[in-house]
C-alpha cells in the first residue's frame, strides 16, 4: 500500500462524512454516536523510538440503520479527541466508556458504559486488528509513522464502504 492512496481515501473518507453532515442528511440528528479509544505503537515495536498511537473511533448510527465510521490518529490528550468531536453531526445519543475526555458531550445525551452501543466500537478495532498486520497485539509487523497508521484505516475504511454501496450483480 502506498501513501498516495491512503492519502487519497483519507481525503475521500473526510470528504463523504463533510458531505454527510452537512447535507440534507445531517440537517436531522444521528441516532446515537458511540467513541471509543484504540492503543497501538508506531515506529518502532521497543525502545526509545517507540511512540503510542491511540485511535479514536466513533460510530455514526442513524435512525434508518445505516451505520459509518469516521476516526482521529494521536495521543491519548485531548486534542485528538477534539479534532474527532468537532468532525461528529449532532446526535440524540453519545454512548462511551468513563474516560475522562468524553466530559465534552451533552450531559443530558450522554451514556457511559462499556455495553451497547460501544461494542460497535469494539467490533471495529476486532476487525482493524484483523485486516491490518500493523495493529495486530503480537506480530513482527508495525507502523513506522502515525500517518501512514491513519492512511491504512482510511483504505479499511473506504473499501468496506464500496463493498456496502456497490449494487450486487
Amino acid at each position: 500500500m502506498g501513501q498516495k492512496k491512503g492519502r487519497q481515501a483519507l481525503s475521500r473518507l473526510r470528504e463523504r462524512n463533510r458531505r454527510r453532515n452537512e447535507g440534507a442528511a445531517g440537517l436531522r440528528p444521528a441516532a446515537v454516536v458511540s467513541c471509543d479509544e484504540m492503543w497501538s505503537y508506531a515506529g518502532a515495536r521497543r525502545g526509545s523510538k517507540r511512540k503510542d498511537c491511540w485511535i479514536w473511533t466513533a460510530v455514526i448510527s442513524e435512525a434508518d440503520g445505516r451505520r459509518w465510521v469516521d476516526f482521529e490518529v494521536g495521543g491519548r490528550s485531548e486534542a485528538p479527541f477534539l479534532r474527532l468531536y468537532r468532525r461528529l453531526p449532532e446526535a440524540k445519543l453519545y454512548r462511551s466508556d468513563a474516560y475522562p475526555v468524553y466530559r465534552w458531550f451533552p450531559p443530558g445525551r450522554h451514556a457511559v458504559g462499556k455495553g451497547g452501543a460501544v461494542n460497535w466500537n469494539e467490533g471495529l478495532h476486532s476487525v482493524w486488528r484483523g485486516k491490518l498486520n500493523r495493529l495486530a497485539r503480537r506480530t513482527k509487523g508495525y507502523t513506522k509513522s502515525a500517518a501512514m497508521l491513519a492512511y491504512s484505516l482510511a483504505l479499511v475504511c473506504w473499501r468496506q464502504w464500496l463493498k456496502s454501496n456497490t449494487p450486487a450483480r
